[in-house]
């Protein structure tokens, strides 16, 4: 049964609480982005923030070929065992196998993404999951309010991209350590 704390003309069904979700995502609360790949990352003086790479354009429309969406875990609502098994499972850096690295933004900040016509470009959704890790009632995901991808608007996609990435600025190891770039990193990419 989906109960309707209230709705959003953009972002029809964000204010639901799907079956088994514990609520519909609040503005107040913080959404956490794993960061499989060193990849997503860029380095800056503070240390490191998310890049567009992060966030496919595909999820974001929910357009992914494997049904995939852009998926989040609610902070505050997500028990700290379920936050380290699913990091685990999406890390790819064999530097981060015991300490994978995550990102954190308040979803109020993606909701206040607009476009450059003023129009509300992120929708942050409930979406409770069942997958081979178990029941994880406290998964969500986001998405582009307005548009499917169209290969005539790259740079807009591009942007978009960007704006989400940039809102995911607390970067760091799931223990809560500061970042450290991953062994397997240090011969590639890596700054």
């Amino acid at each position: 049964m989906v109960s309707t704390v209230q709705s959003h003309s953009q972002c029809p069904g964000e204010r639901d609480c799907p079956e088994g979700a514990p609520s519909a995502v609040g503005d107040d609360e913080t959404v956490i982005r794993f960061i499989p790949l060193f990849e997503q990352l860029d380095a800056v003086d503070q240390g490191f923030v998310v890049n567009s790479k992060a966030f496919s354009k595909d999820e974001l429309a929910c357009k992914d070929k494997n049904r995939k969406s852009a998926s989040l875990l609610r902070d505050e609502l997500t028990v700290g065992d379920v936050v380290c098994l699913r990091a685990k499972d999406c890390n790819r850096e064999d530097g981060w196998a015991h300490d994978p690295v995550l990102a954190r933004a308040k979803t109020s900040a993606l909701r206040d993404l607009r476009d450059d016509r003023g129009r509300r470009e992120a929708c942050v959704h409930a979406d409770p999951i069942q997958d081979h890790l178990g029941r994880c009632a406290t998964h969500a995901y986001v998405r582009h309010a307005h548009r499917v991808p169209d290969k005539k608007e790259v740079m807009n996609w591009a942007v978009f991209r960007a704006k989400v990435a940039t809102e995911f600025s607390d970067v760091r190891h799931v223990s809560g350590a500061a970042l450290s770039t991953p062994v397997s990193s240090l011969s590639g990419s890596a700054p």
